[in-house]
């Protein structure tokens, strides 16, 4: 006999029956209160979860989906054809486990879905463990069904936060966000470059949530975090007034809740939860000597414009020569060579340049997790097997744009160490003290890789975190976590425990909120609400067209002016160099340049203890306004501003022809 009909018998469903689970401490976790048609779930005086037949916890269903990849954008057709409420429940037991069955009215002998609920630690990563006081696993037991639903209670004033790195919207209420890590794509929200972006590649414009790092964790301001913890295609939805629903493409699911009470602050939330996430990195002290200038074109015209800056009064800590292994053109404008070994013509005499430059400016690099097909490493890690193959055996090739690439397997053990001695002989080796470790978002869901259980939707969002993991472990390795710098743009949960430092990815060079050089203080801000707190952008944005879409004097400066109130200050010539604005293009820039670098050298012991923190609790750097002013509700409504650390307010100047602007022009 079932525990809810036994108690039934008994008649004590006139009153409600509560059950309190308690941790090793005393202290509640949660409390489970039932009647005969509804439960609820609680912590510290919070609504978690809820049930009743109007409102069920729990849906399943069945649907169908493709999901085609063309230059890492994704055209995701996702048809619903069935989805029935599990309106209905049976408790089977109370203890330090709830046990409830979950079915459709009248149908207890039909599809169910088992719901445990319970409280305990998860470890990220082997580091921290953090105890989550509500864990409610669901799994769907008999029935023709793939697909599952889980609501939990919202307050029509919540504000959500968090979702991985969003670059559209910081409160993400009214919204749902496909978690699938993808390109961020050529302009958003149907504006006019996404548009002709769609004419020329359709599929390739943006939408406003795809992101490079889309996690489902999410920060409430009734004083809890949420994580899903499953790593397929999954879609949280905040659209609803009275509940969030979470839509998995799975029959099984984990959710885990953090929550204090009522009265905990939100930023003691927030550090929990990044402690969690937070791997101890201390950032080589270099960075803070002036900007990474970014240039191409070889070693003359390297270290041509890195006179030219000099000679202008522009403190420079680093050179970043993306091309170091060579170069191409392509009609997306000049790409580098995806064979990662150093072009001696290209760059002749770098060895001696890179020890020449020493003690005071470095010389950084570049990376991808893949090789162009015309390369010498492309053979050699094809006749080694260790790229991701088709199901014939062959490896998988895509277009990138102009050329064709394959992509390592960095779920293979002896793959990734092939990579990571690749990296040490190749890069290390060579002097660089640092790369950007680009890309991580193209795997497709047809290819086949190493990855444990073999779902590739699932492999398709790990595979940033197995590509940070490699990064960290073949600098860790050598020993060089303090003096070398690699910063990413892919992530996914558990990036943050290997990423040193994100970068926000390939903006466009304009002043559009939803693409453009607004768009990066969104991203810095949830990123670090979702446990990434270490972030810094293209100074001058990246995505140009010509006559179209080019960089302007004005936006140069602007976004250099924000930046430096970041953690890098790192300038970027965009893909078609020529048509843009560049720190150096002519004197004036760069002496206008210089002096804003010089804020930022001067802002280093700030930084530095910034810096600190973050590496002891995870605290985001750049944080909203209302981590440090809970009280004020206005604060909440604030996205084009943030607190850099607790002390300095930055509300940077994001729109053309302005000389000034008020803090409440949001």
């Amino acid at each position: 006999m079932s525990l809810r009909r036994s108690l039934a018998a008994t008649a004590i469903f006139a009153t409600a029956i509560f059950a309190c689970l308690r941790g090793s401490n005393g202290q509640a976790d949660f409390q489970f209160e039932f009647s005969e048609t509804s439960f609820t779930v609680s912590v510290g005086g919070i609504t978690l979860l809820a049930h009743s037949p109007e409102n069920p916890i729990a849906f399943v269903g069945r649907g169908t989906s493709s999901f085609a990849e063309s230059l890492g954008s994704f055209l995701v057709d996702d048809a619903i054809e069935e989805k029935v409420a599990l309106d209905a429940f049976e408790v089977e037991g109370v203890g330090e486990t709830v046990e409830v069955a979950l079915f459709r009215a009248g149908e207890p002998g039909g599809v169910r879905v088992q719901m445990s609920l319970s409280s305990g630690e998860r470890d990220a990563g082997g580091m921290v463990a953090l105890r989550f006081p509500l864990v409610a696993t669901l799994a769907t037991l008999g029935g023709d069904v793939n697909r599952l639903w889980v609501r939990w209670p919202a307050d029509p004033s919540e504000k959500i936060f968090g979702g991985g790195e969003q670059f559209t919207y910081l409160n993400l209420r009214g919204h749902r966000f496909p978690t699938w890590t993808r390109e961020g794509g050529i302009g958003r929200d149907d504006s006019f470059l996404a548009n002709a972006a769609n004419l020329t590649n359709p599929g390739s414009a943006g939408d406003y949530h795809t992101t490079y790092w889309p996690q489902a964790s999410f920060l409430s301001t009734r004083k809890y975090y949420f994580v899903s913890d499953f790593h397929g295609y999954q879609v949280p939805d905040f659209s609803a007034s009275g509940y969030h629903e979470i839509y998995y493409h799975a029959t099984e699911a984990t959710l885990l809740f953090l929550a204090g009470d009522t009265a905990t602050p939100l930023r003691d939330l927030v550090r929990d939860f990044c402690t969690w996430t937070n791997r101890p990195f201390q950032l080589p002290d270099w960075i803070f000597n002036g900007a990474i200038l970014g240039v191409q074109g070889g070693t003359d015209r390297m270290l041509e414009i890195y006179e030219q800056c000099r000679a202008n009064g522009v403190s420079i800590s680093a050179i970043w020569i993306q091309d170091w292994s060579g170069k191409i053109t392509t009609t997306l404008g000049t790409r580098v060579f995806w064979n990662w070994r150093w072009n001696q013509t290209w760059y002749p005499d770098l060895d001696v340049v890179i020890q020449d430059l020493l003690p005071d400016v470095r010389i950084t690099g570049y990376i991808n997790p893949y090789l162009n097909t015309e390369g010498d490493i492309f053979q050699e890690a094809a006749g080694l097997g260790h790229l991701v193959v088709e199901r014939n055996g062959e490896p998988y090739v895509q277009e990138h744009g102009g050329f064709a690439a394959g992509t390592v397997d960095l779920f293979r053990p002896e793959a990734r160490r092939w990579y990571k001695d690749l990296m040490k002989a190749n890069m290390m080796d060579l002097g660089l003290a640092g790369w950007m470790a680009d890309f991580g978002e193209y795997l497709p869901v047809d290819a086949f890789t190493s990855h444990e259980g073999g779902d590739p939707y699932e492999a398709h969002n790990l595979l940033p975190l197995y590509w940070a993991i490699t990064n960290r472990e073949a600098v860790e390795e050598e020993g060089k976590m303090e003096e070398i710098l690699f910063w990413m743009r892919s992530g996914s949960p558990g990036s943050s425990l290997h990423q040193q430092m994100a970068w926000a990815g390939d903006q466009n060079v304009n002043w559009e909120e939803a693409d453009g050089m607004p768009s990066t203080v969104t991203a810095a801000l949830s990123l670090g609400l979702s446990g990434m707190g270490r972030t810094h952008f293209d100074v001058g944005g990246y995505t140009t067209f010509v006559i179209v879409l080019e960089r302007s004097k004005e936006l140069l400066l602007r976004s250099a002016e924000y930046a430096a109130f970041t953690s890098v200050m790192r300038t970027h010539e965009g893909n078609m160099p020529a048509s843009n604005h560049q720190v150096y293009t002519d004197d004036d820039t760069m002496e206008q340049f210089a002096r804003l670098v010089d804020v930022y050298v001067a802002l280093a012991p700030y930084a530095k203890s910034l810096l600190a923190e973050n590496s002891e609790t995870g605290f985001p750097i750049q944080r909203p306004l209302f981590l440090e002013y809970e009280g004020d509700e206005a604060s909440y409504g604030v996205q084009y501003q943030y607190l850099y650390g607790r002390d300095l307010l930055v509300a940077p100047v994001l729109q053309p022809e302005v000389v000034s602007r008020g803090l409440t022009d949001e």
